[in-house]
């Protein structure tokens, strides 16, 4: 396989190749693909622990304020992730999930939070997974277009895997593999959670002027635990956001969460 467009990213070499094997797999085989979410070799790589499902899960109830009916019309919606690929499911209080979907969940309500009704027409996000937050976003955030940014059979994965669903039909939904990058303009969402901290800071700043200057809202999970020297790297990050954007700064469990708007 050729791993030349693994370019700034950090993960061990060992699991980062068999994540792309199992990527070639999937798209080369309409019925293995109907079980990766269930294949922890593929799956490892952005999956969470069981028992933080529910902390997701406590935080959007929490935190923010709905009808409890409508609700319950919300967790059908979210569950639709679930309902391809054969993840494992645990009972969140009657309720079935993987625990990655409500991560999802809980990131997409946050975001909504922070943008309240501003609208947001273009969104985009570097290193997607297998595209699961694009279609948890899609329940409360009523974007046009979405870019997703990643290793080139991730983006195969992604468009193969979100062709699943209705709902994403009549949105414009663009994949730029990492080794053949292009600028995009007006960005009023830029999304990464984990994997931009996974990069080298060099290929971050390539990131930052390709994407980040561009965009309005910025919603990054800091991943501590990579190869890099993370607390200088996420300082010298944020000197660069400063100039440009008002920047809040979260916990996510042991990172950091940075919500920023453009000045």
């Amino acid at each position: 396989m050729d791993l030349t467009n693994l370019h700034g990213w950090g993960a061990p070499k060992e699991s980062s190749e068999i994540y792309l094997e199992w990527c070639e797999k999937y798209l080369n085989d309409d019925e293995l693909f109907k079980t990766f979410k269930s294949n922890p070799d593929y799956h490892n790589t952005f999956d969470v622990e069981p028992e933080h499902g529910r902390i997701y899960k406590n935080i959007v109830e929490t935190e923010y304020e709905f009808d409890s009916v409508e609700y319950l019309k919300l967790l059908k919606r979210f569950q639709e992730n679930d309902h391809f690929g054969n993840p494992k499911l645990y009972d969140y209080d009657g309720h079935m999930f993987a625990a990655i979907t409500l991560r999802y969940m809980k990131d997409s309500f946050f975001i909504k939070s922070k943008i309240g009704d501003e609208p947001i027409s273009r969104v985009l996000e570097v290193g997607s997974g297998y595209g699961g937050l694009c279609k948890t976003l899609d329940v409360i955030v009523d974007f046009d277009e979405y870019y997703f940014v990643d290793l080139e059979p991730a983006v195969k994965i992604q468009q193969k895997y979100l062709k699943k669903f209705d709902c994403l039909k009549d949105k414009k939904l663009t994949f730029i593999p990492t080794n053949k990058l292009k600028k995009v303009d007006s960005i009023d969402l830029f999304i990464s959670n984990y994997s931009l901290s996974e990069c080298s800071f060099d290929t971050q700043m390539i990131y930052f002027e390709k994407y980040i200057v561009n965009s309005k809202y910025l919603h990054i999970i800091y991943n501590n635990h990579i190869t890099y020297n993370t607390h200088l790297d996420f300082e010298k990050f944020i000197d660069k956001l400063s100039p440009l954007f008002d920047i809040e700064i979260f916990s996510d469990f042991h990172n950091k969460l940075i919500f920023a708007k453009r000045k």
